[in-house]
Formats: structure tokens, sequence, C-alpha cells
């Protein structure tokens, strides 16, 4: 039961990292809004293939949880460049 919690914890954590953090990054940090959610999600796929399914005898395979990392991060990079794109519109109003 608990190790089932700390897996929701951490796809809590891993859905605020693609959906949250990128709304609070300065421009340029591009790379921080790809980065961080895509090596997240590569440590919570390591952690589930090794640690996770075998403890809870989950005999789906693992590879997807590697698979799942670039779109997520493709997604929280989307939100980036939207915000981006925000602030940019809002600066040249302001110029004016």
């Amino acid at each position: 039961m608990l190790l089932s919690i700390s897996d929701y914890v951490v796809q809590g954590i891993i859905a605020l990292l693609v959906l949250v953090h990128p709304w609070f990054l300065r421009p340029g940090q591009s790379l921080r809004a790809f980065g961080f959610p895509f090596l997240a999600i590569v440590a919570w796929g390591i952690w589930r293939m090794v640690y996770f399914d075998p403890a809870t005898h989950n005999d789906i395979p693992g590879l997807g949880y590697f698979v799942v990392a670039f779109p997520y991060s493709f997604i929280a990079l989307l939100f980036f460049a939207i915000r981006c794109a925000i602030l940019r519109r809002r600066s040249k109003q302001n110029k004016c």
C-alpha cells in the first residue's frame, strides 16, 4: 500500500513538473523546461523497472516508461513556449 502511494506521489510531482513548472521559468530556460520533466520521468521509469514492478509482480514491459518521457517533456516545452509568447506580447503592448 505504501509503495503504491509513493508511486502516486512521484507521478504527481511529474505532473507538476510538466504542467506547472514551465510557467515559472524565465525566458531562455527552455532546456530546463524540457530537461527537468525528462530526467524525472526517466528516473521514475528506472525505479519502476528495477524496484516497483518486481515488488508488485507487475508483468507489463517497462520500456514504455522511457518512451513517455519524450512527449511529456515536449508538452512542458510547449507550455513554456506559450508562456514566452504571452510575455513577449505583454511587453510589446506596454512599450507603446
